[in-house]
């Protein structure tokens, strides 16, 4: 991978798709993990600033990974901020991505409207939940049977049921008049919480994968 000195993407900082310009550029090598052994491999450090609101953003990915070709996204994938980037990092998982590319295409269109139409963005992580619901087979006709049918199956333990659900009800005030406003400080934490569920439904199930495979080595 290379960084262009220009390249126009999405900016995590104000939301919008804008040119950005290359301040800063760092080659090392870093620490690799292989199932087998640690290797080091070229890594490629690079800095931009948004063309709107002057915001850093940082990037970076070992030599030899190749990003999912996408028009919003940056010539190299993100460190930070995190913004729609929900990849967990290739050699961490035991698969390439364990997240459905249904829930990841969902959220990647939601996210942009975090800052510009938090209700917008609540009505569409609903969306994002209902392809995960979707992926598990849940059952129900409702987006609330499903989660506690996840619930009662063990996909969701108690507390995340929970959590589950208040993106649920966030999404549906989010759909309809009321007279409860969504706010973008809302939009974070529901940011935060359906990064959690992912994190536990797919992405901590495949990293423990990882770690038996390299116990059995």
């Amino acid at each position: 991978m290379s960084a262009p000195a220009k390249a126009i993407f999405l900016c995590c900082h104000c939301g919008n798709r804008t040119p950005h310009e290359r301040v800063y550029k760092y080659s090392a090598y870093m620490l690799f993990d292989e199932i087998d052994r640690p290797i080091y491999e070229p890594f490629e450090y690079a800095a931009y600033t948004c063309g709107t609101c002057q915001g850093l953003e940082l990037l970076g990915c070992f030599a030899h990974e190749e990003p999912e070709p996408d028009g919003d996204a940056p010539p190299l994938p993100r460190l930070y901020p995190v913004g729609p980037d929900i990849d967990p990092p290739s050699h961490t998982v035991s698969e390439a991505n364990p997240i459905p590319m249904p829930v990841r295409r969902a959220f990647r269109e939601a996210w942009p409207l975090r800052y510009t139409a938090p209700a917008a963005f609540a009505n569409q992580i609903r969306r994002a939940l209902e392809f995960v619901c979707e992926d598990r087979e849940a059952n129900g006709k409702t987006l609330y049977e499903q989660l506690q049918d996840l619930a009662a199956k063990g996909v969701f333990p108690k507390d995340l049921a929970e959590v589950a659900s208040l993106v649920r009800d966030m999404g549906n005030i989010g759909s309809h008049a009321s007279s409860k406003d969504v706010t973008i400080w809302d939009a974070e934490l529901l940011d935060a919480l359906f990064r959690m569920i992912l994190e536990y439904v797919y992405i901590g199930p495949s990293r423990v994968k990882r770690l038996k495979a390299r116990m059995a080595t």
